[in-house]
């Protein structure tokens, strides 16, 4: 489910994709590949500084903030 912020990120991205993107395959291709650059390679310093595949496989999981 998306929230505001993820309007104003999909909003952005509406504008900028006809400027890189020749064709919907292109952009198929190129927004494939990122997800997978940030599920992989991105590091997340909510997760410890691990990409997300890395904390799943170590088996940690996220606390909760106290209240």
């Amino acid at each position: 489910m998306f929230n505001r912020k993820d309007e104003r990120w999909t909003t952005g991205w509406t504008r900028r994709a006809p400027s890189c993107c020749a064709d919907l395959r292109d952009l198929q291709a190129k927004l494939s590949d990122y997800v997978h650059w940030y599920n992989n390679f991105r590091i997340h310093s909510t997760l410890g500084y691990m990409s997300p595949v890395e904390f799943r496989k170590a088996g940690l999981i996220l606390s909760k903030p106290s209240k």
